[in-house]
């Protein structure tokens, strides 16, 4: 059995060594003069089609641009201009930053301004791109980042290059097409995930663009059909169960859809079918004040925006209680909300965060319990700290981690207005300990209940004792004072909260919120922490509304 385990670990270790000499190789090779001298080729001098932008810009945005500043990943950056050259293209940026300056999506927002100035200003940022990244870079070229890059460029040349010169124009095209090129090359095998629907979409809108000279639609067609089936759930969710990927992959449908219906053709097979039901799950998503849950990577976003998705999609109706596949359960009473992560763990380690069972709590349009959010816009220190069952709404063990993957089962009833949910979680069977977690929610959302048990799985009479701590991470807008077995929670509305509890130490600690791009904000958590002596132990615990004196 050892020496099968240890046969096992080699073969592991020997694999991850050879993708990690293939993924050396391949750089080798992209850098190589001799590959750049490959993407050269025919560069055509016109657009066959002229594709559309599905969302018009931000006028605001476009005349920060105009004055050399661009808004990314909630902060401002100053382009300084030196020379023919920005430096922003070389400043070093938080990877999400980064992506939304080399995706160009902000050309839309120069468009909003109009006029002579703003398409000189787009033209001369361009040409800046060209200059300092006309060949291959790992980031910069990576293929989905390529494929929004080239969505933008197309859909919005009416507004920068039709009324350029020849010299522009050539640039523009040669740089176009060596980037094509390379996409075309790479997109089968290195691509997953958004990254992959990004890449597709660019290659559909090159194809409508240019012609049938340069690309295959109708292949480029079954590629965007094979990645709505691969990555899309049955509910509507996608499959990395991120509320911020659901809006990211709903936006990228939905300008695959304009494409095709600017051009009047007919939407390929299933395409309507998977906006309407993203659309669905994304309202499944959203708190009260229009944002997203914080699970998962997710930020609350412009919720002005959200609600320009939804209208796009065409979807009317309330959000549902439950996405079955993904595991996301809404209970939804009176003005309150209760979002519970019920879910399989995502794939994807980049975006997945460990809150089996983490809730999110609001009232009208006001967040109370949150989660810490994510980490990926401020400092690389926060985001697997962000990462962590610390940094959720949930239960955390010391010593412990919940496993890469688990399963939480689910049990759910209503009536007259109430609603009573039982979800088991087995993300912490490394610890031998099973998570129960029971939320009740009266008709009129003034009253809600919860009770955490955790269950050995063996004997406690040959096990140690284990150390448990349950969280509720406050919103900043919340004001919390500490009595006697509770907490009283203060709105910035002025209504009044409080939290009561039984089973465990109570505490009021700081947290942090990084809910917003680019901010982090200090805030409170309440904290729940016990120890696991016997075969069980259990937390109980209410969130209830004071009411006025």
């Amino acid at each position: 059995m050892a020496k099968s385990a240890t046969a096992k670990k080699q073969k592991t270790e020997n694999k991850g060594w050879s993708e990690r000499l293939s993924q050396f190789a391949r750089k080798a090779a992209y850098a190589s003069p001799i590959y750049s001298a490959m993407l050269n080729g025919q560069v055509p001098n016109h657009l066959q089609q002229t594709p559309r932008d599905a969302f018009a810009g931000d006028i605001n945005i476009g005349n920060l641009i105009m004055r050399g500043i661009f808004p990314l990943a909630g902060k401002d950056h100053p382009a300084q201009t030196k020379g023919h050259t920005i430096t922003l293209w070389r400043a070093p940026l938080m990877q999400q930053a980064f992506d939304e300056l080399h995706s160009f999506a902000w050309l839309r927002h120069l468009h909003a301004v109009g006029g002579n100035a703003a398409r000189q200003t787009a033209r001369q940022l361009l040409e800046d791109w060209f200059a300092s990244h006309g060949t291959w870079e790992e980031k910069s070229w990576a293929p989905g980042l390529i494929g929004e890059r080239l969505t933008a460029w197309l859909s919005q040349y009416a507004f920068f290059g039709s009324s350029a010169d020849d010299h522009f124009r050539h640039q523009f095209f040669q740089s176009l097409m060596r980037q094509l090129r390379h996409l075309v090359r790479i997109y089968e095998d290195q691509t997953d995930g958004p990254a992959r629907i990004a890449a597709v979409k660019g290659m559909l809108f090159s194809a409508r663009a240019l012609g049938d000279d340069y690309l295959d639609f109708p292949q480029i067609v079954i590629e965007l059909q094979d990645a709505i089936h691969r990555q899309i759930l049955a509910d509507g969710c996608y499959y990395q169960r991120s509320p911020a990927l659901q809006a990211q992959i709903l936006q990228d449908l939905i300008e695959i859809r304009s494409l095709f219906t600017y051009a009047q053709m007919p939407l390929p097979e299933g395409l309507g079918e998977a906006i309407a039901a993203m659309a669905r799950a994304l309202r499944h998503l959203r708190h009260g004040d229009g944002g997203l849950a914080l699970f998962h990577g997710a930020f609350e976003d412009n919720a002005d925006f959200l609600d320009l998705l939804l209208v796009s999609a065409n979807i009317k109706g309330k959000a549902g209680d439950i996405l079955e596949e993904s595991g996301w359960h809404r209970l939804q009473t009176g003005r309150s909300l209760l979002i519970l992560d019920a879910g399989f763990a995502p794939s994807n380690p980049e975006t997945r965060h460990q809150s089996p069972l983490a809730i999110e709590f609001s009232s009208g349009r006001e967040r109370i319990i949150v989660n810490c959010g994510s980490g990926i816009t401020t400092a690389d220190n926060w985001i697997e700290a962000c990462r962590s069952p610390a940094a959720h709404s949930t239960l955390s063990l010391r010593d412990y981690l919940p496993a890469e993957t688990y399963s939480i089962q689910t049990e759910r009833k209503s009536g007259e207005g109430q609603i009573w949910l039982s979800a088991q979680s087995d993300a912490y069977r490394g610890a031998g300990i099973s998570h129960t977690r029971q939320i009740y929610a009266n008709a009129a959302g003034d009253d809600i209940r919860g009770e955490d048990t955790i269950t050995r799985q063996i004997a406690a009479n040959t096990q140690e004792p284990i150390e448990f701590t349950i969280r509720f991470h406050l919103h900043p807008k919340i004001q919390s004072i500490e009595a006697q077995n509770s907490v009283i929670l203060r709105t910035s509305g002025g209504a009044g909260w409080r939290l009561r509890m039984s089973g465990g130490k109570l505490g009021l600690e700081n947290s942090v919120y990084l809910g917003q791009k680019g901010q982090v904000q200090k805030t409170k958590q309440i904290v729940i922490s016990g120890e696991l002596l016997g075969d069980s132990a259990t937390v109980k615990w209410a969130i209830q509304k004071e009411s006025k004196k």
